[in-house]
């Protein structure tokens, strides 16, 4: 039988940019464990399916503090070794063992993680064997998570919390290694949000990357969850926003960031943002 989950009440934060949002509204476990030479989770035989971003919110976390093990899922059989972090999203059927010479030791983690459609489909894509470097981000939140977790301390719960989602933070902002092109395209998505006055339509955009207008339709939403127009629509919005909160009037501030008609520019970030221009204005 699972153990009962600890429940965490509330919702994402709403970002005016970054639309990666996700809650780890539940906590199943949080241990750090050394395994003796016969330690072994799953069934070896039944690994062959993989994980549907639909089919369950439970994802599970291991790193590998020293020793090694051996694990096998639907994407293959590998060796894990101390700095390698395992990650299986959404109830990934996977089966690992401890090597017999060298059984390991690892911190691991079972938690409940509701996400939006883009998040769970960047999660899902992220490698589940990774090699961490020593010392790294990842590594610190986990050990923060098992120190709330053991500690019983008042607020010890809301820590565990911070800090798990902290991790899945990591994991969207590095994201799936290997792309050039998708490499190249967050550094032109950079590039556009440092100078959001200067818009580009689609098709100068994807001569930049040398693609056409449907694959740089598809390397923009992998980078940053939009399409090339919301998403320079929105470092546009960004950015007027912060003039107006700095005292600028809507109409100036529209204007600064090339929208001429300021019933449009209004539509369009309460279209965008839930939010109107006039909520911005300090005090």
């Amino acid at each position: 039988m699972s153990p009962t989950p600890h429940h965490f009440r509330g919702g994402p934060h709403a970002l005016l940019v970054d639309p990666f949002a996700a809650l780890v509204n539940a906590v199943y476990s949080v241990n750090r464990r050394v395994c003796d030479a016969a330690w072994a989770v799953g069934d070896w035989r039944a690994t062959t399916a993989a994980a549907s971003p639909h089919d369950s919110d439970r994802c599970t976390l291991a790193l590998c503090i020293a020793g090694q093990a051996h694990y096998r899922s639907a994407y293959g059989s590998y060796r894990v070794q101390a700095g390698n972090l395992l990650w299986f999203p959404w109830s990934q059927a996977h089966a690992g063992r401890s090597d017999p010479r060298n059984p390991w030791t690892f911190m691991s983690t079972t938690f409940s993680l509701q996400a939006d459609a883009d998040t769970r489909s960047r999660l899902a894509a992220i490698p589940e064997h990774i090699t961490l470097k020593p010392r790294s981000r990842c590594q610190t939140l986990l050990e923060e998570a098992l120190d709330a977790w053991t500690g019983a301390e008042a607020g010890h719960l809301l820590r565990c919390q911070a800090a798990l989602a902290g991790v899945v933070a990591e994991l969207v902002r590095v994201g799936p290694p290997g792309d050039p092109l998708l490499d190249a395209t967050r550094q032109l998505a950079a590039e556009l949000a440092a100078d959001p006055v200067v818009t580009l339509n689609v098709e100068a955009l994807a001569r930049r990357l040398g693609v056409g207008t449907t694959r740089l339709r598809e390397l923009f939403r992998a980078a940053t969850g939009h399409t090339p127009t919301r998403y320079q629509n929105l470092q546009r919005i960004r950015h007027a926003r912060s003039l107006i909160a700095n005292g600028a009037r809507i109409q100036d501030a529209a204007a600064a960031v090339g929208f001429d008609d300021q019933h449009y520019f209004s539509r369009l970030c309460r279209r965008l943002t839930g939010e109107t221009p006039s909520s911005w204005r300090a005090g």
